[in-house]
């Protein structure tokens, strides 16, 4: 291929990935209400009126409880699996509670909510979403303009590679760190996977760049311990292997870096 059409493949490419981001971003569930988490309570309020904490929630008769990480931006914030794999749990229920247009929020002071849902427009989406796209997106458009003319070469590929290791972590990120609250657990726990594929990726790549530019240090020892330390984190990481996201994710890119 020549150098053009790689950068007009690679900007199809781009394209067509921001489209489904933004596709995705668009669906997730408006209720028109203000949600904050404190370390204590998750707080909800509706224009200018003084948050209130959350008692619960209610799906018909099913209680479901108002906990505070369901608020957060980042799902392994949490400290352990355990929490983490509850966040996901509550937030299927009330995203499907939500869905069949059955969900009440309880508040501290009594009150009962019923909660109904509309999809997000364009103009809808916040600033921090279209922050977060738009740096992926150029980050990713110069991977591509210093890919095209040099694909053969081994530091361009792994500068490569973490531009899109970037892009996998900040575009997962745009979704759910937007959220107005709830998300269909399932969507969450898959973007959370991938963001951490990205950001496990981008210190990998980053190892291997750093050793083979601007000229190879020594082997390929280090690209091994990278890319092989990438996959052996994604392991312990999906599968759960040990107590909590800071050591199944967070020890390693630091271990990486």
């Amino acid at each position: 291929m020549s150098v053009q059409s790689r950068l007009w493949a690679g900007l199809a490419l781009l394209t067509a990935t921001l489209a489904v981001v933004i596709s995705v971003a668009l669906t997730l569930p408006v209720t028109g209400w203000r949600f904050q988490a404190t370390t204590e309570a998750l707080l909800a309020s509706q224009a200018d009126q003084p948050a209130t904490a959350v008692d619960h929630f209610l799906d018909d008769n099913r209680r479901i409880e108002a906990l505070p990480s369901l608020a957060i931006e980042e799902p392994d914030m949490v400290p352990t699996y355990a929490d983490y794999n509850l966040l996901m749990d509550s937030q299927r229920q009330l995203f499907d509670a939500l869905q069949r247009d059955s969900l009440v929020m309880v508040l501290a002071d009594g009150s009962h909510h019923k909660l109904s849902t509309s999809h997000r427009t364009l103009a809808e989406l916040p600033g921090l979403f279209w922050l977060q796209a738009g740096c992926g997106v150029l980050g990713m458009l110069i991977c591509l303009l210093v890919l095209a003319p040099r694909p053969g070469d081994r530091a361009v590929r792994a500068f490569s590679l973490s531009g899109l290791a970037f892009l996998l972590s900040i575009f997962t990120a745009s979704i759910y760190s937007t959220r107005e609250l709830i998300i269909d657990g399932d969507l969450f726990r898959l973007l959370s996977i991938i963001n951490h594929v990205g950001a496990t990726l981008f210190s990998a790549a980053l190892v291997s760049l750093l050793w083979n530019y601007p000229y190879r240090i020594g082997g390929r020892m280090m690209d091994v311990i990278g890319y092989g330390g990438f996959a052996i984190c994604m392991v312990i990481d999906t599968a759960q292997l040990v107590e909590g996201p800071g050591l199944g994710s967070y020890a390693w890119v630091f271990g990486l870096f």
